[in-house]
């Protein structure tokens, strides 16, 4: 159950997150992330990484969300680490796709498990 769980949970915050980015505070709220990003706030680091990655609110830029995903997964932020492991298993823009570090990241942000929580943004 926990298995589907924590997915559904993490995309119904990321289409509340799309829909507040599309409001006229849409400038406010990205200035607001990267300026947390800057000061090393992994959840701002992530949420950027989302937006960019998927073109919400900013121009699209895997190379950037990459960046971002991996400054917060180097502080074991488990959201971000999972999203890296994502974007090795796929391969996207800037990473040639890589089992062994996917598995790696996976166990890391699941305590052991290998199984993503999150499915990569679309």
């Amino acid at each position: 159950m926990r298995r589907y769980l924590i997915p559904l949970l993490l995309l119904l915050s990321l289409a509340a997150c799309d829909s507040q980015v599309a409001s006229a505070d849409c400038d406010a709220e990205c200035d607001r992330l990267k300026i947390l990003a800057r000061w090393g706030d992994v959840s701002a680091q992530t949420a950027l990484g989302r937006m960019y990655f998927n073109g919400t609110g900013l121009p699209k830029d895997e190379a950037e969300a990459i960046f971002l995903w991996n400054k917060a997964a180097a502080q074991d932020y488990a959201s971000a680490q999972n999203l890296l492991a994502q974007a090795y298993l796929c391969g996207v823009e800037g990473l040639k796709p890589d089992k062994a570090k996917a598995h790696e990241l996976f166990q890391k942000a699941n305590g052991g498990e290998d199984e993503p929580s999150a499915p990569l943004p679309e």
